[in-house]
């Protein structure tokens, strides 16, 4: 947006260093994440598949190092808003492959590792059961380059692409139920919401995250709790190889076995010993 102000006067993320107590969405992290719009071009993110593994796994220690914060409660951490795509439909634009069940796990996966990522976070109402706002108008009901672009930018559409459809709490209510357990974590416990930056590199250890691995694993340990956390999107399931240390506390894999986790998934686990 164009202003006046020299780039050092501006209240933007890169001055956060100088606004103690003002928070700034984290779009780095949004878009390593899920992807995002540039220009008109769609792009991939970490549960799409994209090669983002290294900036995820700053964010997940506060991203200091995407920013000029000076602690992590200056970090709002989202994946979805009132602008751009909305989660799900960007999911459905850029897989228009996928099932949608795959898609919802897509956005669980999303939500949830924004939510365990250290700073505040932030969702959009309806995200967590994949609301969308692609409003099909084409004469054989297909999706037209208007209906999309009117998706990506509503603030003048009608109610008919803004409403919400609340039929959909019945159909997700699994995914309802897994981004609820989340939140609990987040906001009952101290581990995925250190207030220093001390305290954070302290306590969260990030063991893997190379970049084109597809999976992500960080350790938190500190006070009562002891938790290891695993983002998978490589393609395959993840096997843990001291499962008999470990108890579940939540995740979305679809997986019946205790040791593993699927594909596009999110595992929280205590370590016991």
């Amino acid at each position: 947006m164009g202003t006046g102000l020299a780039p050092y006067d501006k209240a933007k993320k890169d001055n956060a260093y100088q606004m103690p107590n003002i928070g700034f969405f984290n779009d780095d992290q949004r878009d390593a994440i899920k992807g995002g719009e540039v220009y008109g071009t769609i792009k991939a993110g970490f549960v799409s598949g994209a090669a983002t593994e290294p900036i995820v796994a700053k964010a997940i220690l506060g991203s200091r190092e995407l920013g000029s914060y000076l602690s992590p409660n200056q970090v709002l951490n989202y994946v979805e808003a009132h602008d751009n795509y909305n989660l799900h439909d960007l999911l459905v634009t850029l897989h228009p492959d996928h099932s949608p069940d795959k898609i919802m796990r897509q956005v669980e996966t999303a939500t949830a590792m924004s939510i365990l990522m250290q700073g505040m976070s932030f969702i959009e109402l309806g995200q967590e059961f994949g609301r969308t706002k692609l409003l099909a108008t084409g004469e054989n009901g297909e999706l037209t380059a208007a209906d999309r672009e009117r998706a990506m930018n509503s603030y003048n559409a009608p109610d008919s692409v803004n409403q919400v459809n609340w039929d959909l709490i019945n159909e997700r209510q699994e995914s309802i139920d897994f981004i609820r357990q989340i939140i609990r974590l987040k906001t009952q416990t101290r581990a995925f919401s250190y207030p220093t930056y001390e305290e954070v590199y302290r306590h969260v250890f990030v063991h893997t995250a190379a970049e084109n691995s597809g999976w992500i694993v960080y350790e938190i340990h500190g006070g009562p709790e002891h938790l290891l956390v695993v983002f998978n999107a490589k393609g395959t399931s993840f096997y843990f190889e001291n499962a008999g240390n470990l108890e579940m506390l939540v995740s979305n894999s679809r997986s019946q076995e205790s040791n593993v986790i699927d594909d596009i998934s999110v595992a929280v686990l205590k370590v016991l010993s």
